[in-house]
């Protein structure tokens, strides 16, 4: 609603609610939020008093809160159930160190997955659903490589897809990613108007504005609704959010397995025919998967450019396929087909991961009569 630094400051930490761990936010809110608000608020009150304003103290913080309400009974409503609000959670900091929310979800989940059949299918479902947020999110960012957000987005995708327990350990990096272009977006409404024009082109890279609703109010203007708030950074902080929930619940591996296990015996009691047949069809198409992939191997190949990437990823792929052709179905040929599997694998994002940072670097579009430019 307002738009000026203080509410700047008041975004940061709601956005830190979101990264930090519940007992630090608490904390954070002791020591921190409630002295500060429970000041701000003191100040907007006593600016509204004639008599008070205008002594030395309160006046000093008049460039801060001499702002006319637009509705001054809910607004200062608004001010007193936050602080009211802040002044509450002091009685969940206690709690905090007794009882892990995030724990107690776990447990309660787990236990649903024993119960019902519902949440065993669902189980299966949140176990792997960062896969398709993950390709959700490549396929916006492949839309316009010249946005360090769809860069980023492009590579969370290429490392976490080349490693799920890599992502199971850092899965809180996408909030904090997030997190940093909503506050990039704040800032730069606040204080667009003093920037020069490279300067605001660089910050449109950065994705802290786009061209589409740019920041527009002028100075000595009101500070209501300056900033209007970006919906897809929103729900993709929330979804980030949830997932890191859901993460949580799969952290640990061995438990995982286990309740893997009874979730697939569940499903399998109460529908055998149906489960027969899905099998069934998995094997028909795992056993043709490989030619097809084979077919999309080869065709690559033999359209990818002539150059020292293509052929160390040629030299793997041969190899690969000779262990395959052997198909003698010993420990060691299978042994060596994962390892070499691997070092593909490992090479193709080390290579992606390249390629991104160097998009980054000099940017999708060819510049060859810019100054400095690699395009010479």
């Amino acid at each position: 609603m307002y738009c000026d630094a203080l509410s700047l400051f008041h975004l940061t930490f709601v956005l830190s609610t979101f990264v930090f761990t519940q007992k630090f936010t608490l904390y954070l809110n002791m020591v921190l939020m409630i002295p500060v608000y429970t000041l701000e608020f003191c100040v907007v009150y006593a600016m509204r008093i004639p008599v008070v304003r205008d002594e030395q103290f309160i006046s000093q913080f008049a460039p801060y809160f001499d702002f006319k309400y637009h509705l001054p009974v809910l607004e200062q409503l608004l001010y007193f159930s936050i602080l009211a609000c802040f002044y509450m959670s002091v009685s969940c900091f206690k709690l905090a160190f007794t009882h892990n929310q995030d724990k107690g979800m776990k447990s309660y989940f787990f236990k649903r997955c024993r119960e019902s059949t519902v949440y065993k299918f669902l189980f299966f479902f949140l176990k792997h659903i960062q896969t398709l947020v993950l390709i959700c999110l490549f396929a916006n960012g492949a839309q316009n490589l010249n946005h360090f957000r769809n860069l980023g987005f492009m590579l969370f995708f290429v490392v976490y897809t080349a490693s799920m327990a890599f992502y199971r350990k850092t899965s809180k990096a996408l909030v904090l990613f997030v997190a940093f272009f909503i506050v990039g977006e704040y800032f730069y409404s606040l204080e667009y108007h003093r920037f020069d024009r490279p300067m605001q082109k660089r910050f449109e890279w950065l994705s802290f504005w786009n061209k589409d609703s740019p920041p527009n109010w002028k100075p000595g203007s009101s500070i209501f609704f300056r900033h209007t708030p970006n919906v897809f950074d929103w729900a993709v902080l929330l979804l980030m959010n949830l997932l890191q929930l859901i993460n949580y619940f799969f952290r640990d591996a061995e438990e995982v397995a286990d309740m893997e296990e009874i979730c697939f015996e569940g499903i399998r009691e109460k529908f055998t025919q149906t489960l027969y047949h899905a099998i069934r069809v998995k094997n028909f198409i795992q056993s043709y998967l490989i030619l097809v992939l084979l077919a999309v191997l080869l065709y690559f190949i033999g359209e990818a450019q002539v150059n020292l990437i293509s052929w160390v990823f040629f030299v793997l792929n041969a190899l690969m396929l000779s262990f395959i052709a052997k198909g003698d179905d010993k420990a060691s040929t299978n042994t060596y087909t994962r390892r070499v599997a691997t070092v593909i694998k490992c090479y193709s994002t080390f290579i992606l991961v390249t390629d991104i940072i160097f998009v980054c670097l000099i940017g999708e579009a060819p510049q060859p009569n810019a100054p400095h430019s690699y395009d010479q």
